[in-house]
């Protein structure tokens, strides 16, 4: 390789590095969703929900169609917990949490109001009433609440 060659090349280089570089910076003071033509970040609203042996709280989450939760899942119980949403789309899940620990999950609400149901996947939990709904609704507030499980 000649060393012209060389020079071009390194020239092509130099000069794609710095665009690509001025490209992903956006235009100064600005942030680059702030750029027509540019989106916005999603914005995901976290949801704690504590897992204790076979309740969660809260076991009822109000969401819009579509929205997107970011579900902080916190196993406060002394044995395995997990959670699952059976969606439409199929299902999410965290499988196996110990005792003590915390793990992330993002669900997106389907876009059809409705009841959803979640639940933990491990063992008999769910049958012992370890439940929540997830409902979609485009007409109500959002929010969680917590009610008592039958026993």
């Amino acid at each position: 390789m000649s060393t012209r060659t060389m020079t071009r090349g390194l020239s092509l280089l130099a000069t794609m590095t710095l665009a690509l570089g001025l490209g992903a910076c956006g235009e100064a003071g600005r942030r680059t969703w702030d750029i027509p033509g540019v989106e916005a970040p999603i914005q995901a609203r976290t949801v704690e929900i504590t897992a204790n042996e076979y309740s969660f709280s809260p076991n009822l989450i109000t969401v819009r169609p579509g929205e997107i939760l970011l579900v902080r899942l916190v196993n406060t119980g002394a044995m395995v917990h997990g959670i699952e949403f059976e969606l439409p789309a199929g299902e999410v899940e965290i499988d196996e949490l110990a005792a003590g620990q915390t793990a992330t999950l993002n669900v997106t609400a389907p876009q059809e109001d409705g009841s959803y149901v979640f639940y933990c996947p491990v063992g008999n939990h769910r049958e012992l009433g370890m439940t929540g709904t997830l409902t979609v609704s485009s007409t109500t507030e959002t929010g969680t609440t917590t009610t008592p499980q039958p026993y």
